[in-house]
Protein backbone atom coordinates (compact mmCIF):
# COMPACT_ATOMS: atom_id res chain seq x y z
CA UNK A 1 0.00 0.00 0.00
CA UNK A 2 1.38 3.15 -0.94
CA UNK A 3 1.63 6.31 1.72
CA UNK A 4 1.25 9.49 0.25
CA UNK A 5 3.91 11.69 1.43
CA UNK A 6 4.80 15.45 0.25
CA UNK A 7 8.51 15.87 1.55
CA UNK A 8 9.18 19.34 2.27
CA UNK A 9 6.78 22.39 1.62
CA UNK A 10 9.35 23.30 -1.69
CA UNK A 11 8.50 19.89 -2.90
CA UNK A 12 6.59 20.77 -6.32
CA UNK A 13 5.35 16.95 -6.94
CA UNK A 14 3.59 14.21 -4.60
CA UNK A 15 5.80 11.57 -3.74
CA UNK A 16 4.27 8.21 -1.92
CA UNK A 17 6.50 5.50 -1.14
CA UNK A 18 5.95 1.47 -1.74
CA UNK A 19 7.08 -1.48 -0.65
CA UNK A 20 10.41 -2.23 -1.89
CA UNK A 21 12.23 1.00 -1.14
CA UNK A 22 10.22 2.53 -4.02
CA UNK A 23 8.76 5.99 -4.59
CA UNK A 24 6.15 6.70 -6.55
CA UNK A 25 6.97 10.46 -7.93
CA UNK A 26 3.15 12.03 -9.68
CA UNK A 27 3.21 13.77 -12.38
CA UNK A 28 0.27 15.85 -14.05
CA UNK A 29 -2.12 13.87 -15.63
CA UNK A 30 -2.16 11.20 -13.25
CA UNK A 31 0.80 9.86 -14.52
CA UNK A 32 3.89 8.61 -12.03
CA UNK A 33 7.56 7.68 -12.29
CA UNK A 34 9.20 5.51 -10.42
CA UNK A 35 12.43 6.23 -8.56
CA UNK A 36 14.59 4.38 -5.56
CA UNK A 37 14.04 5.43 -1.72
CA UNK A 38 17.75 6.74 -2.17
CA UNK A 39 17.22 9.26 -5.24
CA UNK A 40 14.21 11.24 -3.69
CA UNK A 41 16.65 14.11 -2.07
CA UNK A 42 18.39 14.64 -5.81
CA UNK A 43 15.03 14.52 -7.63
CA UNK A 44 12.23 16.02 -4.79
CA UNK A 45 14.07 19.78 -6.06
CA UNK A 46 12.60 19.96 -9.19
CA UNK A 47 8.92 20.02 -10.41
CA UNK A 48 8.32 17.08 -13.04
CA UNK A 49 6.41 16.32 -16.02
CA UNK A 50 6.07 14.00 -18.41
CA UNK A 51 6.96 14.18 -21.73
CA UNK A 52 6.89 11.78 -25.46
CA UNK A 53 9.39 12.67 -27.46
CA UNK A 54 8.38 13.20 -30.99
CA UNK A 55 11.74 11.38 -31.65
CA UNK A 56 10.62 7.64 -30.09
CA UNK A 57 7.35 6.47 -28.42
CA UNK A 58 8.48 6.22 -24.79
CA UNK A 59 7.49 9.03 -22.61
CA UNK A 60 9.98 10.11 -19.67
CA UNK A 61 9.74 12.34 -16.84
CA UNK A 62 11.33 16.03 -17.48
CA UNK A 63 11.99 18.96 -15.60
CA UNK A 64 12.98 23.04 -15.93
CA UNK A 65 16.59 23.32 -14.84
CA UNK A 66 19.58 25.70 -15.50
CA UNK A 67 19.72 26.49 -18.82
CA UNK A 68 17.62 23.63 -20.78
CA UNK A 69 16.00 20.82 -19.27
CA UNK A 70 17.26 17.55 -17.33
CA UNK A 71 15.74 14.06 -17.71
CA UNK A 72 14.93 12.08 -14.61
CA UNK A 73 17.14 9.42 -15.68
CA UNK A 74 19.91 11.11 -16.22
CA UNK A 75 19.93 13.15 -12.97
CA UNK A 76 19.94 9.75 -11.36
CA UNK A 77 22.12 7.62 -13.57
CA UNK A 78 24.67 10.92 -13.72
CA UNK A 79 25.23 10.68 -17.45
CA UNK A 80 28.51 11.92 -18.78
CA UNK A 81 29.12 13.96 -21.84
CA UNK A 82 28.81 11.07 -24.78
CA UNK A 83 26.65 8.63 -22.70
CA UNK A 84 23.22 7.74 -23.38
CA UNK A 85 20.57 5.71 -20.33
CA UNK A 86 18.88 2.84 -21.26
CA UNK A 87 15.70 1.77 -19.51
CA UNK A 88 15.84 -2.11 -19.39
CA UNK A 89 12.09 -2.70 -19.54
CA UNK A 90 11.32 -0.29 -22.05
CA UNK A 91 9.37 2.17 -19.80
CA UNK A 92 10.54 5.48 -19.66
CA UNK A 93 9.08 6.51 -16.39
CA UNK A 94 10.99 3.37 -14.83
CA UNK A 95 13.50 5.44 -13.31
CA UNK A 96 14.85 2.53 -10.26
CA UNK A 97 18.51 1.79 -10.72
CA UNK A 98 18.34 -1.27 -11.57
CA UNK A 99 16.36 -0.51 -14.48
CA UNK A 100 18.18 2.05 -15.58
CA UNK A 101 21.63 0.84 -17.89
CA UNK A 102 24.63 3.57 -19.53
CA UNK A 103 25.19 2.57 -23.11
CA UNK A 104 26.95 4.22 -25.94
CA UNK A 105 24.70 5.87 -28.32
CA UNK A 106 25.44 2.93 -30.68
CA UNK A 107 24.18 0.97 -28.46
CA UNK A 108 20.97 2.69 -27.47
CA UNK A 109 20.47 3.08 -31.04
CA UNK A 110 20.27 -1.15 -31.53
CA UNK A 111 18.73 -1.22 -28.41
CA UNK A 112 15.01 0.13 -30.07
CA UNK A 113 12.23 -0.73 -31.35
CA UNK A 114 10.71 -1.14 -34.64
CA UNK A 115 10.31 2.18 -36.81
CA UNK A 116 6.44 3.66 -36.74
CA UNK A 117 7.53 5.34 -40.62
CA UNK A 118 10.34 5.71 -43.04
CA UNK A 119 10.48 8.46 -45.56
CA UNK A 120 7.29 9.88 -43.87
CA UNK A 121 5.21 6.24 -44.65
CA UNK A 122 4.20 4.06 -42.19
CA UNK A 123 6.27 1.02 -42.30
CA UNK A 124 4.68 -2.14 -43.78
CA UNK A 125 5.41 -4.33 -40.84
CA UNK A 126 4.69 -4.13 -37.30
CA UNK A 127 7.80 -6.04 -36.39
CA UNK A 128 11.31 -4.81 -36.35
CA UNK A 129 13.62 -5.88 -39.31
CA UNK A 130 10.49 -7.37 -41.26
CA UNK A 131 9.12 -6.22 -44.77
CA UNK A 132 6.47 -6.94 -46.76
CA UNK A 133 7.39 -7.84 -50.32
CA UNK A 134 4.88 -6.97 -52.51
CA UNK A 135 6.09 -9.14 -55.59
CA UNK A 136 5.70 -12.36 -54.12
CA UNK A 137 2.75 -13.51 -53.14
CA UNK A 138 3.74 -17.41 -51.90
CA UNK A 139 6.20 -15.31 -49.30
CA UNK A 140 5.70 -12.08 -49.23
CA UNK A 141 7.47 -10.85 -45.89
CA UNK A 142 11.60 -10.84 -45.62
CA UNK A 143 13.65 -10.49 -42.79
CA UNK A 144 16.86 -8.53 -42.19
CA UNK A 145 19.43 -6.71 -39.75
CA UNK A 146 22.55 -5.09 -39.96
CA UNK A 147 25.09 -6.48 -37.76
CA UNK A 148 28.16 -4.99 -38.10
CA UNK A 149 27.47 -2.44 -40.28
CA UNK A 150 26.67 -4.35 -43.10
CA UNK A 151 22.59 -5.81 -44.11
CA UNK A 152 22.27 -9.06 -44.30
CA UNK A 153 19.27 -11.18 -45.16
CA UNK A 154 17.74 -13.27 -43.80
CA UNK A 155 15.17 -14.98 -45.97
CA UNK A 156 11.58 -14.74 -47.62
CA UNK A 157 8.40 -16.52 -45.09
CA UNK A 158 5.43 -17.30 -45.44
CA UNK A 159 3.86 -15.25 -42.34
CA UNK A 160 5.22 -11.59 -40.77
CA UNK A 161 5.28 -13.75 -37.45
CA UNK A 162 8.02 -16.06 -39.33
CA UNK A 163 10.08 -13.23 -40.56
CA UNK A 164 9.71 -11.45 -37.15
CA UNK A 165 11.52 -14.70 -35.15
CA UNK A 166 14.14 -15.29 -37.67
CA UNK A 167 14.87 -11.60 -37.44
CA UNK A 168 15.33 -12.10 -33.50
CA UNK A 169 17.45 -15.11 -33.50
CA UNK A 170 20.02 -12.98 -35.86
CA UNK A 171 19.77 -10.67 -33.20
CA UNK A 172 19.63 -12.32 -30.20
CA UNK A 173 22.55 -13.96 -31.39
CA UNK A 174 24.50 -11.06 -33.01
CA UNK A 175 23.93 -7.74 -30.22
CA UNK A 176 23.17 -10.62 -27.44
CA UNK A 177 21.70 -9.17 -24.13
CA UNK A 178 20.84 -5.49 -25.35
CA UNK A 179 19.24 -6.25 -28.91
CA UNK A 180 15.40 -5.70 -28.79
CA UNK A 181 13.58 -8.72 -30.01
CA UNK A 182 10.33 -9.06 -30.86
CA UNK A 183 8.91 -11.81 -28.75
CA UNK A 184 12.05 -11.53 -25.71
CA UNK A 185 10.08 -14.45 -24.27
CA UNK A 186 10.17 -17.16 -26.64
CA UNK A 187 14.10 -16.57 -27.48
CA UNK A 188 16.63 -17.73 -24.52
Amino acid sequence: MAASVRLHLDAPNRYALRDGGIVEVHLPGGHVALIDAADVRRVCPYRWSRHISPKTPEAHAIARAEGGWIQMHCLIARRRRGQRIRHIDGNGLNNRRSNLRVCTPGERLRATGRRRTWRGRPCSSVYKGVSRNRKSRRKPWSAQIRLGGKVRYLGSFATEELAARAYDVAAAKGRGPSAFLNFPETVA
